[in-house]
């Protein structure tokens, strides 16, 4: 339980850096794994932010929004 929610902030977080920037820029061998995968499928990455994200406020507005 615990890794499902922690894989969904995870992708939380991705969702919101890729909505908010203006340009995002994925390794040619992530792209290649997400064109592999089906949609319901999970993939793995590191993510590296330009600017700070506050991850509890993400968190609580998340959990607000269900």
């Amino acid at each position: 339980m615990y890794v499902r929610g922690t894989l969904f902030l995870v992708m939380s977080v991705l969702f919101a850096a890729a909505l908010s920037a203006l340009a995002a820029e994925f390794s040619p061998a992530l792209e290649a794994e997400l064109a592999a995968k089906s949609g319901s499928e999970f993939v793995s990455a590191i993510v590296f932010l330009e600017s700070p994200l506050d991850i509890r406020a993400l968190d609580a507005r998340l959990h607000e929004q269900r």
